[in-house]
């Protein structure tokens, strides 16, 4: 198993010589067998052997991840076209600890040449996972400006609908990742800037979180955002974030910017490090 996640090819001829192991076992955290891990990796002649050899496709693992969904978050287009062809998955079928698509999957990492083939395929692009992000959503948090502008493109998405764990719109999936392109895409489109997330965050502490200096240069010049706003699990201003990230362009600009520091909570802090 972890032979076939790590992906040397004469490492894992070596050991099915031995004739010893089980092929199709099910082991780790998520109980998935060889060809799985092979799989998620992209590790294509190490999945090759492993179908050769009889593994067997058609298993899933503890949160109900197949082989398809696995091969899509992986990004490896011979993989996922060899598992296209055999005409037994289930391209909309839903699975993981997020109960997400394979197109989805593909998406969120900003495989763009295997979202490409799932769309041709008939994946539905109007599905949610467990929860309520969009494919716009994790397109924008995978960064591939192509599969944000071909989404954007059916205009069936709603810019501004808020998702995921922390009820974050797409811009600020985008900002708290550094994605400029993606970013400014969003705002051209109608992106609302002026939203909070679940735990009161606002788009410029999620950009200072992400560390790029275009994007907090960008939201400071628009005087709307309180620079010393507290937000967050923790209720953290931008300047805490940043410095937690170790951003020290962003930690400079947000001190020049007239950041309140708390000499307090900064040397309680320090004590505690």
């Amino acid at each position: 198993m972890l032979a076939c996640e790590g992906g040397n090819m004469s490492i894992v001829k070596h050991l099915l010589s031995l004739k010893t192991f089980d092929i199709n076992r099910q082991g780790g955290i998520y109980r998935r067998p060889a060809v799985m891990m092979a799989a998620a990796r992209g590790h294509y002649e190490v999945y090759n052997l492993l179908v050769s050899e009889g593994a067997d496709l058609s298993l899933t693992d503890e949160y109900n991840n197949d082989c398809l969904m696995l091969a899509c978050e992986g990004g490896n287009m011979s993989i996922v076209k060899h598992l296209l062809s055999l005409k037994t998955f289930d391209i909309n079928r839903q699975g993981g600890i997020y109960r997400r698509p394979a197109v989805m999957m593909a998406a969120a990492r900003g495989h763009y040449e295997v979202y490409n083939l799932l769309v041709s395929e008939g994946a539905d692009l109007s599905l949610t996972d467990e929860y309520n992000n969009d494919c716009l959503m994790l397109a924008c948090e995978g960064g591939n400006m192509s599969i944000v502008k071909h989404l954007l493109s059916l205009k069936t998405f709603d810019i501004n609908r808020q998702g995921g764990i922390y009820r974050q719109p797409a811009v600020m999936m985008a900002a708290a990742r550094g994605y400029c392109d993606v970013y400014y895409l969003l705002v051209s489109e109608g992106a609302d800037l002026s939203l909070t997330d679940e735990s009161n965050n606002d788009c410029l502490m999620l950009a200072c979180k992400g560390g790029n200096m275009t994007l907090v240069k960008h939201f400071l010049s628009l005087k709307t955002f309180d620079i010393n706003r507290q937000g967050g699990i923790y209720r953290r201003p931008a300047v805490m974030m940043a410095a937690a990230r170790g951003h020290y362009g962003v930690y400079n600009l947000l001190v020049s910017e007239g950041t309140f520091i708390n000499t307090t909570v900064v040397v309680t802090i320090w004590l505690r490090c």
